[in-house]
């Protein structure tokens, strides 16, 4: 009986001591499974805040290609208001020379008023003088 209960009594013992190294062994992992938890909760926030940080420079990517097309448009508009500036430059200094040939014109056409009318008073004179000489 001595030696079967003592038998018994180191194996009891005996197990004990295992269940007491495999509740160690389940603390220490679930310790290290907790730790591992908040690891990868950690790097999911770190990934997410990548992810947005990523988005971010993407929106600003495309504001700046917005700005370089609106950079590009202004210049377009700029480069055809310089045109459209040199164009009513030249249409003004054409109406300018217009106006001054028109101008040019008319003395002309005045002068010859007055030459044909200095003719017509000679050729009257003539003839008067050509009927007094007949008669």
């Amino acid at each position: 009986d001595t030696l079967l209960g003592t038998l018994i009594n180191t194996l009891l013992c005996t197990s004990d001591t295992i269940l007491g190294t495999l509740s160690t062994l389940l603390c220490s992992s679930d310790t290290l499974l907790g730790t591992l938890s908040t690891l990868l909760c950690t790097s999911d926030t770190l990934l997410g805040t990548l992810s947005t940080l990523f988005r971010t420079s993407d929106t600003t990517l495309s504001t700046n290609t917005l700005l370089c097309t609106s950079d590009t448009l202004l210049g377009t508009l700029s480069t055809l208001l310089c045109t459209s500036d040199t164009i009513l430059g030249t249409l003004s200094t054409l109406l300018c020379t217009s106006d001054t040939l028109l101008e040019t014109l008319s003395t002309l056409l005045c002068t010859s008023d007055s030459l044909l009318e200095t003719l017509n008073t000679l050729l009257c004179t003539s003839d008067t003088l050509c009927t007094r000489n007949s008669q």
